[in-house]
């Protein structure tokens, strides 16, 4: 985008909604906004998450609203509930996924724009090959994001 810059409002239910494996994410910010950041607002199934990554160029912040996360980061795990973070900075392997029976609301935050562009790519990708994200599909497709994935047992 460019040109004048404008505020927007996106009321509940509205805004581009991307998917990413099983997870379902809601664009509140990102490029299409011309914001400096991207802001998704993604539900999550029980067990769900991504494999192990790294952002080399992002941090990122989970914000949960509903439900329970483990996070990984580096050496570091916690489970996060309702009302709290989990802050993970650029360079460092991470992995997020949702602890218990119920899907996780969570907000995600990354420090610059485009996440969400990488979402729409690997969903876009499975659709047309009809085959499951793997490894080898995310880093091809992640690699212009700066993002990295790691096989499940990475630590």
């Amino acid at each position: 985008m460019s040109g004048r810059r404008t505020g927007y409002v996106l009321q509940p239910g509205e805004g581009e909604r991307v998917r990413m494996l099983a997870s379902e994410h809601q664009v509140l910010a990102g490029r299409r906004t011309d914001a400096s950041f991207t802001l998704l607002s993604s539900t999550i199934p029980a067990g769900g998450g991504p494999p192990p990554h790294v952002h080399d160029d992002e941090d990122e912040l989970f914000y949960v609203l509903e439900g329970r996360l483990r996070v990984r980061c580096g050496d570091d795990e916690w489970v996060v509930g309702a009302g709290g973070c989990a802050y993970l900075p650029r360079g460092v392997i991470h992995q997020p996924r949702v602890e218990g029976e119920e899907p996780a609301r969570v907000l995600v935050i990354t420090s610059r724009p485009g996440l969400e562009d990488f979402f729409g790519e690997v969903t876009a990708e499975v659709a047309a090959s009809g085959r499951p994200p793997n490894l080898e599909l995310m880093d091809r497709l992640g690699a212009p994001y700066g993002l990295r994935h790691f096989p499940p047992e990475t630590g």
